[in-house]
């Protein structure tokens, strides 16, 4: 008989912990577990989770007043009102973006923590929530306007300095946290040829990287460490779920402007360029924005904004996100100076190719977008094979960092000649480029939001000869008066069709030509504003 009990015994300690007590309820946001530092618990049936652990990780703000037993949820930067709860001191109230709202469940207070019901909070937050009975989890889904994103992910994405062996900085870029650790992703581009990388949180402190973790050159992904610890990092999301046509933001540091918000579309989920495969995007970008975060309508960071076309117009790559996972894996801990070769074995960068002249003034040419380059020169000579000197800007830099050029000077000259070489970041130079002929634009400049001018100025304005170049690709060339085309100009449009005549008062008026991109003729003959004669009567007549 004791044999017996004793066996029972054993066998009871010897049970699995899940069959003594209910496993604990774990909670599912878009795919991701959270942690919560109290665990839920169930009150009258009812799932009671954490007001702030919920609230902020569904992109809500939360502030709570002890003094009136309320907590404050705000989607939207709300001003929290005053709120008396001097009748209902026992009661929580629950107070969102302004409304006092109610629920089936009042809040308790357990171990300093207000817990709300977990289904009420989420729904109220616009999100989707499903039990799973068997893995005792609940799930939650939410799509993210981009306010609730940047909120998300904003303190998660960094800007990157770097210095070559002189101590002067030389590039700089974006890079985003993917483990509170210090664990940074960014392009290898943004790096190459750097003794020395620093990381700007943005609450401004300054953090100077100690190990290349993990790099790629030719997919150009770099995973940087930083001596950090408790960083709010990003999500990581399923490029391979990415369709075009999806809404995306991005978040970098174009131009040194940190934490700048673009948004847009997909374009192409997969687009072939260079040998691989890329998200196309039309989300905004410039230089400084590589190694930023491209982030999907879930709070995920989908792909590294890597590169634009500043010929195109919104054309723009992110590396897919799941490029970079497999790279997460193996920690190589490789010091920055490893990847830097001595000067003798840099290969000589490549030279810019497919030089093109457009409107007769502006240079073009094509290169692997800032991949192992930082910049280009350009020389200028009145002959074709001798006397090129290298170019000054008016920023007091001959180092062009954009593959564009618009050459002009103060007063009208014959065509020039050019060529132009690429810059890699250890200051090797290609060889040169093949020899171009442009004739400069002239005068005074004026800057516009969508166009730029050049040519003669009176009172602030374009007055007389001159040039003017819209953003979309368009370009006028003749007499300006107060600001307008008046008189005879050349008026060329992106699609290559081309207007040669008079102009007044911005419009196309009296004796004029219109071609084709092919050079044939459209209509030649008398123009009244912007329409051929014959058409205006007729569009007139039908009035």
């Amino acid at each position: 008989m004791k044999y017996t009990k004793y066996l029972l015994l054993l066998l009871f300690l010897l049970l699995p912990t899940s069959a003594l007590a209910q496993a604990e309820i774990g909670i599912e946001i878009n795919g991701s577990i959270i942690k919560t530092d109290k665990p839920a618990i169930i009150v009258n049936g009812r799932t009671m989770v954490p007001v702030r652990a919920i609230s902020e990780n569904l992109g809500a703000d939360v502030e709570w007043n002890g003094e009136k037993q309320t907590v404050f949820i705000s989607t939207n930067n709300y001003n929290y009102p005053e709120v008396s709860n001097k009748d209902n001191k026992k009661n929580i109230n629950l107070v969102l973006n302004g409304r006092n709202i109610p629920t089936d469940q009042p809040p308790v207070i357990t171990e300093g923590r207000v817990l709300v019901p977990l289904r009420f909070i989420s729904e109220a937050l616009g999100a989707k929530v499903d039990w799973l009975d068997e893995t005792r989890i609940v799930r939650i889904d939410k799509t993210f306007e981009p306010r609730e994103i940047v909120k998300l992910s904003e303190e998660s994405i960094v800007s990157l300095e770097a210095y070559n062996t002189h101590g002067d900085l030389f590039a700089s870029g974006s890079g985003f946290i993917i483990e509170d650790s210090g664990k940074i992703v960014t392009n290898y581009h943004v790096i190459k040829g750097a003794t020395k990388i620093d990381v700007i949180l943005l609450n401004g402190k300054k953090h100077t990287v100690t190990n290349i973790l993990n790099y790629d050159e030719y997919r150009d992904i770099a995973i940087l460490k930083i001596n950090a610890d408790k960083l709010a990092s990003v999500k990581l999301g399923d490029s391979g779920r990415v369709s075009s046509g999806d809404r995306v933001i991005a978040i970098g540091n174009p131009l040194g402007l940190p934490n700048t918000v673009s948004e847009g579309l997909i374009s192409n989920s997969k687009r072939l360029f260079a040998g691989q495969m890329f998200l196309q995007t039309t989300a905004p970008l410039s230089k400084g924005s590589s190694g930023g975060a491209l982030i999907n309508n879930r709070g995920e960071v989908i792909g590294i904004t890597s590169a634009f076309f500043s010929t195109g117009q919104n054309i723009n790559l992110a590396i897919p996100i799941n490029d970079i996972k497999p790279f997460l894996k193996n920690n190589l801990n490789i010091e920055l100076r490893d990847l830097i070769k001595p000067r003798g074995e840099t290969a000589l960068p490549d030279a810019p190719l497919n030089i093109n002249i457009i409107f007769d003034h502006i240079i073009t040419w094509e290169i692997n977008y800032e991949n192992d380059i930082a910049g280009f020169y350009v020389y200028t000579s009145d002959k074709k094979d001798t006397g090129f000197e290298k170019i000054i800007f008016n920023n007091k830099t001959s180092l062009l960092t954009e593959p564009y050029f618009l050459p002009y000077v103060q007063e009208k000259t014959d065509k020039r000649y050019y060529y132009i070489t690429a810059v890699d970041a250890n200051g090797t130079e290609s060889s040169k480029s093949e020899v171009v002929a442009v004739i400069p634009v002239f005068g005074e400049e004026i800057s516009y939001l969508n166009k730029v001018y050049y040519g003669q100025v009176e009172k602030g304005l374009p007055h007389g000869e001159g040039t003017m170049f819209w953003s979309n690709g368009d370009m006028y060339e003749g007499v300006f008066k107060d600001g307008k085309r008046e008189g005879k100009g050349k008026q060329q449009w992106f699609n290559g069709e081309l207007y040669l005549g008079h102009w007044q008062n911005d419009m196309m008026q009296g004796e004029g030509a219109l071609y084709d991109p092919n050079n044939n003729i459209i209509y030649s003959g008398q123009w009244v504003e912007d329409y051929p004669v014959d058409f205006k009567n007729e569009k007139e007549s039908i009035n």
